[in-house]
């Protein structure tokens, strides 16, 4: 079983790569009207929607959602604010879950009608991985158009946030 230490990091790796990727998108002035912007945006949006639909498998709720994404797409910024939201739902989820919670089986169904179950810890796990692949998938969308991604890389998370705990504890 992952510790609530290893899932506090890897969703706070989550957090940092989207603020790093949104960051990017929103500081290109034409980032809306890229021959890309589409793809990304649908990227983007598909990972938030699965991480809203696992964020309600884990609550016990039932979501809005019949598909892994949406027919319309929000705005770079709207979509921004979105997962900002999101990502600090999930860090505060893992500040307060238990450690025997996290070995919990959750059943659930896919969009799909398919039945499953998982881990809550697997759950958690699935989002950072899921969010991050997609975060790659849209480094390369933007280098086709240009425009370097952000180095969305877990070793400069943990280097920056070690560097940055040791400096607020002195």
């Amino acid at each position: 079983m992952m510790s609530v230490d290893i899932l506090r990091t890897l969703v706070g790796y989550k957090a940092w790569g989207n603020k790093g990727l949104f960051t990017t998108l929103l500081s290109h002035p034409k980032i809306e009207s890229i021959k890309d912007t589409k793809s990304i945006v649908s990227t983007l949006n598909h990972a938030y929607v699965v991480d809203l639909i696992f964020q309600a498998h884990l609550t016990g709720t039932t979501h809005k959602f019949s598909g892994v994404n949406t027919v319309e797409q929000p705005s770079v910024q709207d979509l921004w604010n979105n997962v900002q939201t999101t990502d600090q739902w999930y860090i505060n989820y893992v500040d307060s879950v238990t450690v025997s919670s996290l070995s919990d089986r959750v059943n659930f169904k896919f969009t799909s009608g398919e039945e499953a179950t998982m881990l809550r810890s697997e759950m958690i796990l699935h989002v950072v991985n899921h969010g991050t692949y997609h975060r790659g998938n849209v480094g390369v969308l933007l280098l086709q158009n240009g425009i370097n991604p952000d180095k969305d890389v877990v070793t400069d998370f943990l280097s920056n946030r070690n560097i940055q705990s040791h400096f607020i504890s002195q």
